[in-house]
């Protein structure tokens, strides 16, 4: 058998996209539980070379992680390069990842009278919304969420600031 083939079927190989970095993201991983708000501003900003914070996110399922927006980009080979240097905090080895553009992002909370067109109409409006050109829209209404994919990521959603049609709608970035 032709290890090219399986069951006589050619495989293809296809160039993987490599998503682009947001150079403006930042994730910690096992942060101190018990760790002040401003020491932990003030390690961030010694790690992102003084860089002003935008906000902090912290994760539901997890208080030790947090995604931090910069106002500026940030030379992400100097902040792994910094950290490098001053891996821990309060006596907790501390991992950083940087955070790439999403492609697909969820929405939930949808009102049950919101369609997929109101969705691709909202995120292929870059001025109301930050998107791009969507790809797909697929849509739970029985548990009010919706998945939007984009066909480029590439500066999808820099300032995520998402206020949609209706208030009560909560996006979540997928990859």
């Amino acid at each position: 058998m032709n290890p090219n083939q399986f069951h006589q079927q050619p495989i293809k190989a296809q160039k993987m996209k490599l998503q682009d970095i947001d150079a403006r993201r930042l994730i910690l991983f096992n942060l101190p539980t018990d760790i002040i708000r401003e020491y932990l501003e003030l390690y961030i900003e010694n790690l992102a070379n003084e860089a002003e914070i935008e906000r902090i996110d912290y994760s539901n399922e997890c208080d030790t992680t947090v995604m931090v927006t910069f106002k500026q980009e940030l030379d992400i080979q100097e902040v792994k390069r910094r950290h490098s240097t001053r891996p821990t905090l309060n006596n907790s080895e501390i991992s950083i990842s940087e955070v790439y553009v999403p492609s697909t992002i969820m929405i939930r909370n949808l009102p049950d009278d919101i369609s997929k067109d109101v969705l691709d109409l909202y995120f292929s409006n870059k001025k109301r919304s930050d998107g791009g050109e969507v790809k797909e829209v697929k849509l739970d209404h029985e548990n009010q969420h919706g998945l939007v994919t984009f066909k480029d990521s590439k500066g999808t959603f820099s300032q995520t600031s998402v206020a949609l049609v209706h208030s009560c709608v909560t996006m979540f970035m997928i990859g």
